[in-house]
């Protein structure tokens, strides 16, 4: 299981993840993905939230970039990710696509 926590409010730094595919869980190879989607669901509010993601540089290495939007760093709250790839053939994946988690945690600010 992933986990990433950020504060309330908190726009910067970005989200970043590093698909993996496989048993061995080697990078996912993004070159010949049209567009990467997340989908974060949180726990409290049953809301998705959904984004563009950006692929990073080398594409290769599974790289994925999220910059954060207000229903997701306004709102305390944990989230499910989903990541959702669309490759170039229209073929559609979701990762994980296991019994693993991926989360998101936004907790509240001291001020």
């Amino acid at each position: 299981m992933s986990k990433v926590i950020i504060k309330k409010g908190a726009t910067f730094p970005y989200y970043e993840a590093f698909l993996t595919t496989g048993a061995d869980s080697k990078p996912l190879d993004l070159t010949n993905a049209k567009k990467v989607t997340v989908y974060l669901k949180g726990r409290k509010s049953k809301t998705v939230t959904t984004g563009a993601a950006s692929i990073g540089t080398p594409a290769t290495s599974g790289l994925v970039i999220f910059k954060w939007v207000a229903a997701i760093y306004n709102n305390v709250d944990v989230y499910d990710v989903e990541w959702e790839i669309e490759w170039n053939s229209g073929e559609i994946e979701i990762l994980p696509n296991d019994s693993s988690t991926e989360e998101v945690e936004v907790l509240e600010r001291v001020n």
